[in-house]
């Protein structure tokens, strides 16, 4: 397929940086199925999969011809929010992995993808070459209303008035040059807060959007990161990529190592209500035929 500059996506290599530390690989499975089946189909693909889990975790949810399209790297998992908060460091690290790739996205470990995803995401030299999606929650804010970092000695600061968008921070990307720009850029903004013990308020989420804030880049629609349990505004037909809900996989304080207590199903949770109103439908059907045909 030919897509926005001509391009054609047989001649491309596309690469993802893919993170997944802890209890975050169980949604691997999830993700490796609907990206080999909806992310850029036609063109070359490589994952690069940085873990503390063993490659052949992975390995399992890959057929045999794919298997030299995931490129491993182990890495330790790290407290909250450094696992979060240093990702662009990480990738920094270990550019020479996919810096032959004609463009490089970061996507969030918990993402699906339901829609077909190609060229027309890709960004061209007015778009300074990087992508970037609009968080759903931003729908309904002004731009003052942002949660952008606030705190003027941080180097994410955005001050009212300024900025017109607020970028999701598990789907961004680009040509790969610029994009590891952007990835440097990001881990020298982050360093120099942490020599001031400074962590930004929604970690690289903030640095992303400073970074971003005063260039002219390709703005992706909410529907690439809605998640799936986000029913607010929700058109199914219409979500093409996003989050997982993490209730299903356990539950946020779970997945992050801070209990070793799994949420249960929503099912689970409703379990006792939906009890209580089968016994009540009980015993008003025997109190209605005790009536009617005693």
């Amino acid at each position: 397929m030919t897509g926005v500059g001509g391009t054609d996506e047989k001649e491309l290599t596309v690469g993802v940086l893919y993170i997944s530390t802890g209890r975050y690989r169980v949604f691997w499975p999830k993700f490796y199925k609907t990206f080999k089946e909806n992310f850029f189909p036609q063109s070359k693909r490589k994952i690069y999969i940085f873990s503390d889990s063993r490659l052949e975790y992975f390995l399992e949810s890959v057929s045999g011809e794919d298997a030299d399209n995931i490129v491993y790297t182990h890495i330790e998992n790290k407290p909250w929010p450094f696992v979060t908060l240093l990702r662009y460091r990480l990738f920094v690290e270990h550019a020479e992995l996919w810096k032959d790739c004609d463009y490089t996205f970061f996507i969030n470990g918990d993402y699906a993808f339901y829609q077909r995803i190609g060229s027309e995401i890709l960004p061209t030299e007015k778009d300074s070459w990087l992508v970037v999606a609009e968080h759903q929650k931003s729908l309904d804010l002004k731009p003052d209303e942002y949660p952008y970092e606030r705190n003027c000695s941080s180097t994410a600061y955005i001050p009212f008035g300024k900025g017109s968008h607020y970028f999701a921070g598990g789907f961004n990307g680009g040509r790969t040059a610029e994009f590891l720009q952007l990835c440097q850029e990001i881990d020298d903004a982050t360093t120099r807060d942490l020599k001031n013990d400074i962590i930004a308020v929604w970690h690289d989420e903030s640095q992303l959007n400073a970074r971003l804030v005063d260039k002219t880049v390709k703005v992706l629609s909410p529907w690439y990161v809605w998640p799936s349990y986000w029913n607010k505004r929700s058109n199914r037909k219409m979500v093409i990529a996003g989050p997982l809900d993490k209730n299903m996989f356990g539950g946020h304080a779970w997945l992050r190592g801070a209990t070793d207590k799994k949420l249960k199903s929503k099912f689970m949770r409703r379990l006792p209500r939906y009890i209580a109103i089968a016994v009540a439908a009980a015993v008003l059907f025997s109190c209605l035929y005790i009536i009617f045909f005693s």
